[in-house]
């Protein structure tokens, strides 16, 4: 039996235990974006302000500065914000046709790539990488 000063700390061994099974997706390896349209709208600076919200909302999470609803709530409402932008531009008519297509066409094949590896969890299958 071990004694209680030889057993690593709660935090260390959680620490181990993440970056054991924390998964490291492939980098794209491409010379141009596949989502051209999506990469534009990211650069707004309405976009940027919204994933920073996100990033600290999670961070809040993480370090435990603040409660889950509370995070989420903020999370929510910069992500709202942010495609209600989106929508607005779109029915403006600050988007072509084209445009319109080509960003729908961009938003459908990243989260199908997401969509597979979210029920692959679900059905308790190993998560493969998504192919762009």
């Amino acid at each position: 039996m071990t004694s209680k000063s030889e057993l690593p700390s709660y935090d260390a061994a959680a620490e181990k235990a993440y970056n054991e099974t924390k998964m490291k997706p492939k980098m794209c390896q491409h010379t141009a974006s596949e989502t051209t349209h999506i990469d534009a709208q990211l650069q707004q600076p309405f976009a940027k302000a919204a994933m920073r919200t996100l990033s600290d909302a999670l961070a809040n999470i993480a370090d435990n500065e603040q409660c889950t609803k509370c995070a989420t709530e903020s999370a929510t409402l910069a992500l709202t914000g942010f495609l209600r932008e989106i929508h607005d531009d779109k029915k403006s008519g600050q988007w072509s046709k084209q445009e319109q297509k080509a960003f729908k066409s961009e938003a459908k094949g990243l989260f199908k790539g997401m969509k597979g590896d979210v029920k692959s969890v679900w059905s308790n299958k190993q998560v493969g990488v998504a192919s762009g």
